[in-house]
This record gives structure tokens, C-alpha cells and sequence, in this order.
């Protein structure tokens, strides 16, 4: 009998101490209740309840960057079922848009950019502020690899004004290169057609893109900046600004020497006083400080060749060139490439300016 009540006493020990090993041991972690979303709606059908199975299994995986998996189950709500539709047309619309963002990210994240992605990212539907910024983020991303550069430049400018994008530097990076990337004309045509609150975006973008010099490029970002007020575009200048250097230097190539001399002295001072009369104006009011100066240098094709001229201009830092003057001289500086911006002050033999 009293084996048997120590052995009772040792089993009511154990079971006392058995409350301080369930302490030790961590719970279990809380399982996540799928967002409302997600949720299955009431009275679903069976169509809308394998759709919303499938979502509640592709949202965990693409958050853990399980990309093949991912597209397994996008592609399976893409695909027609036993019924003959794709499982994804039964999702409602918060639901659909989770669906039409993650598919598009996954394309993102397969490579390259198709018309198809360019339908996909305008076509999206969001229904709360939320999925508005994720619309854009996206729309964004997939607009700032797109060949069509007219109706990119009109889908950023677009995203810009509603405000919702977390990156501006990004977004003005991509908006400003797709502006680089339209011709001339084209940009042109697209100010004169797009809505009042993107045209003046354009029309700036326009004359950027025709400026001979960066010096040139930022006068016209102050004069455009301060005529567009509070415009989403005046808070977005172009990434390019940055690289402005502090001075730009003009290299005037003129036959100083023999008969066309004092043609060549008109010039000369005629661009001369134009340039002391830029100096002379406050710091500031035309765009340029006083890191952003001009400097002019004088060439004589007279007595150098316009090749030679053309040369040592480069090798003295010149950022544009004006002239030369006599016709030959113009096809022989056509004839060299010229990898600076030229202002020719005569044609070629049939008619086109060189530049």
C-alpha cells in the first residue's frame, strides 16, 4: 500500500510541473485571416468560389516572391475551366484588381514591355486610395520602358497629376525621357493637341528639346517654371539639369583674313553685343546664375582651315559653333561629323542647311 501511494505521489509531482513546460513552449503563430477581398462573397457561386480559393493561394505566394508558383496560379485563373471560362471573370472588382496588378507584375518581373502591358496598365480598375497608388506605381514602371513615347508621355503626365505616386524623382526621370525620345514635330503637334493641363508641360518639354545648350535648357526651365504656378510639372524638372555644366562656351569659326572680312566682323560683333548684354542682366534673371556664364571664343578660317578651326575648338572646351561663313567651308565642316551643335551661316550646295 504504500508503494502504491508513493507512486501516486509521483505522478501528482509530474503533473504539477507539467503547467511550467506549457509556458516554455512558444504558441502557435496566429493564422492570418485573408483580407476582405479575398473573402468568398455570400450566395458565390461554385465559379466565384474556385476563383477566390485560387486568389487566397496567389496573394501569399507573390507577397513571398514565389514567382513560379505565382504564375502557375495566374495562369490557371487565366485559363478556361470545365465550364468554358477563365476562373478570373468571376472575381469582383477589388478582388480583379488584386488579380490584374499581380499578373502584371509578374510580366514586369519577366522581362520587356508589350503593347499588351501597355493595354494591361491602363486598363486597370482600382476601387480603393490604396490600390489607386499601386495602379500608378505600376503604370509608371511599365510606361517608362515603352516604345510608344507619344501616349507614354501622356500616360505619365497623367499619373503625375494625380498625385499618388511615392517616388517623384523616378516619375520625372521616366516622363522627361520619354519627352526626349519624341521628335520634334511630333512633340509639337502633341502640345498643340493635348488637354489644357498637360499642354503646358509639353510645350516646355518642346522647347528643352530644341535648345542648343544645357546653359539654354535652363533658362527655359526658370521662364517655364514660373509660368506654370502650382502645375504638377513645375515640382518634376528634368533629372538632365543636373548635369549642366557652369559654363557654355561658343566658338565662332569667321574668315576674319581676305575678302569676306567685314562680313565677318558684322557677325562678330553682332554676337558680341548680344552676349555683353546677357552678361550685364542680374544673376538670375534669364535662368542664369553665376555658375551658368557664357564664353565666346574667336576662330579665323581666314588663316586656319575649317577642320583645324573646328579642332582646336573642341580641344579648347567648346559647346556650340557658330559659322563658318563661306559655302565651301560649310560642306567641309558637314563633311567632318561634327559631334558639336552647329549654326552654319550658309548652305550647302543644294539648298540644306548645315547643322
Amino acid at each position: 500500500m504504500a508503494t502504491i501511494v508513493c507512486c501516486l505521489a509521483t505522478l501528482i509531482g509530474g503533473c504539477a510541473s507539467a503547467p511550467e513546460t506549457e509556458e516554455a513552449t512558444p504558441p502557435p503563430a496566429p493564422v492570418r485571416a485573408p483580407s476582405l477581398d479575398l473573402e468568398t462573397p455570400p450566395a458565390a457561386t461554385d465559379a466565384e468560389r474556385r476563383a477566390y480559393a485560387l486568389m487566397r493561394e496567389l496573394v501569399p505566394l507573390h507577397e513571398q516572391g514565389d514567382a513560379g508558383a505565382t504564375a502557375t496560379i495566374v495562369d490557371t485563373l487565366r485559363s478556361p475551366d470545365a465550364t468554358g471560362q477563365p476562373p478570373v471573370e468571376a472575381l469582383r472588382a477589388a478582388a480583379r484588381f488584386r488579380f490584374d496588378a499581380i499578373e502584371l507584375e509578374t510580366a514586369l518581373a519577366r522581362g520587356g514591355v508589350s503593347e499588351d502591358l501597355m493595354q494591361a496598365a491602363k486598363a486597370l480598375a482600382p476601387t480603393t486610395l490604396a490600390q489607386e497608388r499601386r495602379a500608378d506605381e505600376l503604370r509608371i514602371r511599365v510606361f517608362a520602358n515603352t516604345d510608344d513615347h507619344a501616349g507614354a508621355s501622356l500616360a505619365l503626365m497623367r499619373v503625375a497629376e494625380r498625385g499618388l505616386y511615392a517616388d517623384p524623382n523616378t516619375l520625372a526621370a521616366a516622363t522627361w525621357r520619354q519627352f526626349s525620345k519624341l521628335p520634334l514635330p511630333e512633340l509639337a503637334q502633341l502640345a498643340d493637341t493635348a488637354e489644357p493641363s498637360l499642354a503646358p508641360w509639353l510645350r516646355i518639354a518642346f522647347e528643352m528639346n530644341a535648345a542648343l545648350t544645357h546653359a539654354e535648357q535652363v533658362r527655359i526651365w526658370h521662364q517655364g517654371r514660373a509660368a506654370l504656378g502650382d502645375h504638377v510639372a513645375a515640382r518634376l524638372p528634368p533629372p538632365a539639369l543636373e548635369l549642366i555644366p557652369a559654363t557654355t562656351q561658343f566658338a565662332l569659326l569667321l574668315p576674319f583674313s581676305g575678302d569676306l572680312g567685314p562680313f565677318a566682323e558684322a557677325v562678330r560683333d553682332g554676337f558680341l553685343a548680344a552676349h555683353l548684354a546677357t552678361l550685364a542682366e542680374p544673376d538670375g534673371q534669364r535662368g542664369f546664375g553665376p555658375a551658368h556664364r557664357q564664353m565666346v571664343r574667336i576662330y579665323d578660317t581666314g588663316t586656319l582651315s575649317v577642320g583645324e578651326a573646328y579642332r582646336r575648338a573642341r580641344a579648347d572646351g567648346a559647346d556650340v559653333v557658330v559659322g563658318p561663313l563661306e559655302k565651301e567651308a560649310v560642306g567641309e565642316l558637314a563633311a567632318l561629323s561634327s559631334a558639336l551643335p552647329v549654326l552654319a551661316l550658309n548652305s550647302l550646295d543644294d539648298g540644306a542647311a548645315a547643322s
